[in-house]
This record gives C-alpha cells, structure tokens and sequence, in this order.
C-alpha cells in the first residue's frame, strides 16, 4: 500500500517523526501559543472532537471482536487486569494471555 517496503518505512517515519520533532523545537512557541484564551478554545474543541472519533472507532471494533463468550470473557478480564494492576507490563501480559487464551481456548 504504500510502495513496498521502503515505502512503509518512509511514511512511518514521517507519520510518527514528525509529530515528535515539531514540540522539541518548537516547544516555547508552541506553549505561549498554547497560553492564548482563543487558541486554548479551539484547542478544547479539537480534543472534544478527537475523543469523540476514538470514542466510535471503539465501537466499531468492539462490534467486530467480541463476537463469542470467549472473546467477551478476554475483554472483560483484560479491563479487569488493566484497573487492577496500573503498570506498564500489565498491556504485555493482557497481550500475551489474550493469544495464548484464544489459542486454547477456541
């Protein structure tokens, strides 16, 4: 989809360089920027508006995956673990005991 190989690597990097290298640099800027009242408003709004679309692309994954008790249970257990333990392992092992459930399991 994207040229092959080389192609996947340079619009990854663009995707993800970018939005990296412009608040390093341009950090001063950007936080006075960030300080004006209006900017701030429209700041809000875009935030509103971003969450609003994760918020449907989640359902519409949701639609597409939990589609058997056994996926349901994985979903519900793995919310469960997540609130549990708040640690940066914890998507590891839901990641790793989701597969190794689904493989046994199904």
């Amino acid at each position: 989809m994207a040229y092959g190989f080389w192609g996947g690597i340079v619009a990854t990097v663009g995707t993800f360089l970018i939005p990296f290298i412009i608040p390093m640099f341009g950090y001063t800027y950007l936080n006075r920027i960030g300080m004006n009242y209006r900017v701030r408003i429209f700041l809000d709004g875009i935030t509103a508006g971003v969450a609003g679309l994760i918020a449907a692309d989640v359902i519409t994954i949701l639609k597409q995956v939990l589609i058997s008790p056994l996926t349901i249970g994985i979903f519900i257990g793995s919310l469960l673990f997540i609130y549990a333990y708040k640690s940066t392992y914890a998507i590891i092992w839901i990641v790793l005991l989701g597969g190794i459930l689904g493989v046994f399991l199904a």
